[in-house]
């Protein structure tokens, strides 16, 4: 993502771009005045982009490298990233926590699921990893990661009670063995264990 903040504190963005669905290159440009080191991103259209001057060519080549990497690294398993959570009757909200939450409470907000979009919420869980899959009317889906089974089980209560959003327990005797279990069942199986930094064994 391509954020537009208000001042350079970066608390709140005017506007923000998803840069895979937006970008087709990035490169550099030489202009007919003065300034140096600016390089440019182009949409798909061609019509419209954006120019950024850098204060010397290493900090140039280094933001050309890493926006030419978000836009040709396959998003099929995105990072995890952490976060709060917030549920409320009617929206999900995911939050990070600013450099000095603990002092001024300032936390960024991440995404905000609408829960009339949410079609289905399925809860996985293996030996190590412990997953809430929310599916969406877009055919989209975010995966909510917590660290114990507890954690899982009050997360599937809180859907239950406060969104009134049943969750399917993949793993119970009803639904495992089912395709859409299996699969589910099988991405979790091969995800990070995220609090230990290592795979989990197949």
């Amino acid at each position: 993502m391509l954020y537009q903040f208000v001042d350079s504190t970066c608390k709140f963005a005017e506007q923000k771009w998803n840069l895979r669905d937006f970008i087709e290159t990035v490169g550099e440009v030489e202009l007919r005045n003065d300034e140096q080191h600016v390089f440019q991103l182009t949409s798909y259209e061609g019509s419209t982009g954006f120019q950024f001057s850098c204060s010397n060519m290493e900090t140039m080549r280094t933001w050309i490298q890493n926006i030419n990497i978000s836009l040709s690294t396959s998003n099929s398993t995105p990072d995890a990233v952490p976060c709060s959570l917030t549920i409320s009757s009617e929206w999900i909200l995911f939050a990070h926590e600013g450099a000095n939450c603990a002092i001024d409470g300032f936390m960024r907000l991440l995404k905000k699921i609408d829960i009339s979009k949410i079609t289905n919420v399925t809860s996985v869980h293996t030996e190590s990893v412990n997953v809430i899959v929310i599916e969406h009317q877009s055919n989209s889906t975010d995966w909510i990661v917590v660290r114990t089974l507890s954690e899982l089980r009050r997360l599937e209560t809180t859907f239950n009670i406060k969104c009134g959003l049943p969750v399917t327990d993949s793993v119970d005797e009803m639904h495992f063995g089912r395709d859409k279990s299996n699969i589910l069942y099988k991405q979790c199986a091969k995800m990070h264990d995220f609090w230990r930094n290592a795979p989990v064994s197949d």
